[in-house]
């Protein structure tokens, strides 16, 4: 994760090619399954949850459609839970 947001947050043209070539919905996914572990659970989760989400900022910085995307995943995973 750390290495996909250094890439995304050095220009432009680096995140869309990393939007381009499918990161967006595998970081969308992790940040939603770590998202479940932070309950009562050590700092390691916390800080994976962290990085990714940091580097889901910087893939969507600039581009509201990115962000659009990721809110529609996020909610289909949150329903898909509750079933």
């Amino acid at each position: 994760c750390a290495v996909i947001g250094n890439i995304a947050g050095d220009s432009l043209e680096n995140r869309e090619v990393l939007r381009n070539n499918g990161a967006v919905l595998p970081l969308a996914r992790l940040i939603s399954q770590q998202s479940h572990k932070l309950a009562g659970i050590g700092s390691s989760s916390a800080t994976h949850y962290t990085t990714a989400a940091w580097a889901m900022s910087n893939l969507c910085r600039g581009n509201l459609e990115v962000v659009q995307e990721l809110l529609q995943v996020l909610r289909v995973t949150t329903v898909l839970k509750c079933l």
